[in-house]
């Protein structure tokens, strides 16, 4: 049987580094669109980030395979969007220039552009890639610096002020819509606020390991790495469809604009 690590890299055997731009869409672009397609609703997404544009251009950091980034351009927005993973990239309907939209190849750790945006969105744990509180830090400073004076910044996360109470170990099963088998296996470190986790995928003639990793925050922690870039919270949400958040919801849709002087 067949066996492929989708995390390995040039860089030696076994080597898997999760820190690089294209860590994720090592692992997950071949199956992306077919295991999370549904994961958040797209066309709810981008009601609710072209509502908040104010007709500025939209940023979408981690835009992968396009999932949110086409529906939004179809609602009229003029959509840049940035992916560290060629691979992802190849995966948008129509190539680089279809719908619209803008795709670029970079890492977000060091964008390779400047404007002034009316929304930049970071959806689905995008912002959690990243690998410490250091670099999630750098981040929003210079997403600030790229807002149009009403512009906001629209994160989707985990809430991960659950994980705290959860365990640490964890392994689950799942069957795909092709009858493979997907085993998930997930490592919690609280001190360092990461969850680790492992995808084998397996049918009857290979295994496919899909590695990743999130530095997750809650809720508070990311309302106080806003401050210090200069932002403010201007609303929060439960979900795209707007209902309340509550101490019981397991997801977050936060909304920072800059903060008053």
């Amino acid at each position: 049987m067949a066996v492929t690590d989708r995390g390995r890299t040039d860089d030696g055997p076994g080597h898997m580094d999760l820190s690089r731009a294209d860590a994720y869409g090592r692992s997950f672009a071949d199956v992306y669109d077919s295991w999370y397609g549904e994961v958040t609703d797209a066309d709810g997404t981008a009601r609710f980030v072209a509502a908040r544009c104010h007709n500025g251009g939209v940023l979408e950091l981690g835009v992968g395979s396009g999932r949110l980034a086409v529906p939004l351009a179809a609602h009229g927005a003029d959509v840049i969007g940035i992916d560290g993973s060629a691979a992802m990239l190849g995966q948008c309907p129509g190539g680089p220039a279809a719908n619209g939209l803008s795709l670029v190849q970079a890492d977000m750790r060091a964008l390779p552009l400047r404007g002034a945006f009316g929304a930049i969105l970071i959806a689905f744990n995008t912002f959690f890639n990243l690998a410490d509180e250091a670099e999630q830090g750098r981040l929003l400073v210079e997403l600030a610096d790229q807002l149009a004076p009403s512009g906001v910044i629209i994160i989707e996360a985990l809430d991960a002020s659950a994980l705290l109470d959860g365990p640490t170990d964890s392994i689950g099963a799942r069957a795909t819509t092709g009858d493979d088998l997907v085993v998930t296996a997930t490592q919690l470190d609280l001190a360092g606020q990461t969850l680790t986790g492992q995808h084998l995928e397996i049918s009857d003639s290979s295994v496919t390991l899909r590695p990743w990793r999130l530095r997750w925050l809650t809720p508070d922690q990311l309302d106080g790495l806003a401050a210090k870039a200069g932002l403010a919270l201007v609303e929060r949400h439960e979900n795209w469809d707007e209902a309340p958040f509550t101490d019981q919801s397991e997801t977050h849709i936060s909304v920072y604009g800059r903060a008053a002087l």
